[in-house]
């Protein structure tokens, strides 16, 4: 069996044109939570590259979710040079918790291409 064939048969095949994230919240998940009461930026949720960063972040009995986002969506910042919000960006901010890091995602939860049920809970 060739690497690809086993890696694939070992992880799952991830898209090489995607992005996975990862997000750890002490609650089950609910869409229609007020964004504004979290500390990330109004409409935007914060998300990691990291899973065991995710479950630090939802403690012990919370939840993790992942969602699989198109890199190609991926912007710079807040604003792309359109001017448009962009789905996603690396925040550039460190995150960790308990000696476990990562790199900080915000998701632009307004966004036309957001969609909730691309979230898988592990």
């Amino acid at each position: 069996m060739n690497w690809y064939k086993k890696a694939q048969f070992n992880i799952g095949f991830v898209d090489m044109g995607s992005i996975r994230l990862y997000r750890g919240i002490s609650k089950k998940f609910d869409e229609n939570f007020d964004l504004s009461l979290s500390d990330a930026p109004i409409g935007y949720s914060t998300w990691t590259d990291n899973p065991d960063l995710a479950r630090e972040y939802a403690g012990e009995n919370g939840f993790v979710y992942e969602i699989e986002l198109p890199k190609n969506k991926m912007g710079e910042s807040f604003i792309n040079s359109d001017g448009e919000r962009p789905l996603f960006f690396n925040n550039r901010k460190a995150a960790g918790l308990n000696n476990i890091s990562g790199n900080e995602y915000l998701v632009y939860n307004y966004h036309d291409d957001y969609n909730s049920n691309l979230m898988r809970q592990l």
